[in-house]
């Protein structure tokens, strides 16, 4: 559902990933993992449209994204940023009802539509309790789940995610996995930022460790070279055992030295 070719992403004129192709494609759920700075966020950005690359080109559904028009793309590609301030009063219902903007200029979608997918999406996430609460008032993590059931309320047939698990305890760090899976089960592309390599190893299809400007796609097919490849990102040696990648021996060194 996006192919990306010889891809070059960064800030500016900085590449923080060079040269690199890829497909994501339908009934896939995909990690992005890598150090702090490696370019997971710029990497999602620009899969979505919100940053242009400094080379290469991205296609969504075979199409190149720069020939989307904004209105359509919002209609079959939903990105969760990884900061959403939410400064306005809305109520959970709301502001997870704005996830239906995209859909409201389409004829014959109807009101039954939309509230079937909010219906959904609170459901989805265990909001009902919260649905006529201010959003600000809700803790960190009641906040990053009504963000989350936004992005679902736009039901689109791609979802990108910026580190959607920050905030969250671990009981719904795996009911959100869950719900990712599923989604990914029915068909659709799924592809979001994380640091928790146990997570990502027990769901995802695979993933793509980003490095000194260079991405390697992994997953259990292949263990040992997804030990080495997050070895090469992290700077520290890995084992991979059934429960997913793990230390082989604490770093030396602080990151930082």
């Amino acid at each position: 559902m996006i192919t990306a070719c010889h891809l070059t992403v960064g800030r500016g004129r900085f590449a923080l990933l060079a040269e690199e192709s890829f497909c994501l494609a339908a009934g896939e759920l995909w990690a992005i993992v890598g150090r702090n700075g490696s370019g997971k966020s710029t990497l999602l950005a620009t899969l979505a449209g919100l940053i242009p690359p400094l080379g290469g080109e991205v296609a969504v559904l075979g199409k190149a994204l720069r020939g989307w028009r904004r209105p359509d793309l919002a209609m079959r590609l939903g990105f969760l940023p990884q900061y959403q301030p939410t400064m306005f009063p809305y109520t959970v219902e709301e502001f997870v009802g704005l996830g239906r903007v995209p859909w409201g200029r389409v004829r014959g979608s109807g009101r039954v539509a939309s509230t079937t997918a909010l219906d959904g999406a609170l459901g989805a996430l265990g909001l009902e309790p919260l649905r006529h609460r201010p959003v600000t008032t809700l803790s960190g993590g009641e906040a990053q789940r009504v963000s989350i059931a936004q992005l679902l309320a736009q039901t689109t047939d791609i979802l990108l995610l910026d580190e959607p698990l920050t905030h969250l305890d671990l009981l719904h760090q795996v009911g959100v996995m869950r719900r990712l899976r599923g989604l990914a089960d029915q068909g659709h592309a799924v592809a979001f930022a994380t640091h928790d390599l146990s997570l990502a190893w027990r769901f995802c299809d695979r993933l793509l460790v980003l490095g000194q400007r260079e991405a390697s796609l992994v997953g259990r097919h292949c263990p040992e070279g997804t030990a080495k490849a997050l070895g090469r990102a992290f700077g520290v040696e890995f084992e991979i055992d059934d429960n997913g990648p793990r230390l082989a021996a604490a770093p030396m060194e602080e990151p930082w030295n």
